[in-house]
């Protein structure tokens, strides 16, 4: 099984189990339900109300070990690179710098599969800048 590594992110205020099923909510509108969810154990992601949220959607919910971080590596990477990606852009508007961060991240194929995220998940690669430099002549 591939991973697609998409990173969908939504700015908080605070994390709670509604604020983050809602979250949840827009991504599933867009991509769909996902067969399983993995997280670490944070407190929003092991309550009541966010099991229930699992199970009514049918979503098998996995976390990783309790302080064991490197279980939970991937999403520990994915933050720092988005994070340094924030740094890194030019934008004034979080909004904007968001959106052009995010952009770039998933049309950019990944070391480990050679393929962007928005290949692996949206099965085609998006249309981007670079495409007027070299235009598909089909």
């Amino acid at each position: 099984m591939l991973i697609s590594k998409w990173m969908d992110v939504y700015p908080v205020s605070t994390a709670s189990s509604g604020i983050t099923i809602d979250c949840l909510r827009k991504s599933f509108s867009n991509h769909g339900l996902p067969e399983m969810l993995v997280s670490d154990n944070a407190a929003y992601f092991v309550s009541a109300e966010f099991k229930d949220f699992m199970n009514k959607n049918g979503i098998r919910h996995v976390t990783s070990a309790p302080f064991y971080a490197s279980s939970n590596s991937l999403a520990e990477r994915a933050i720092q690179t988005f994070k340094t990606m924030m740094k890194k852009a030019g934008e004034r508007s979080v909004a904007s710098k968001m959106a052009r961060v995010l952009f770039s991240y998933r049309i950019t194929p990944q070391s480990t599969t050679g393929i962007s995220p928005a290949k692996m998940l949206v099965g085609r690669k998006l249309r981007s800048t670079l495409d007027l430099l070299h235009p598909d002549l089909h």
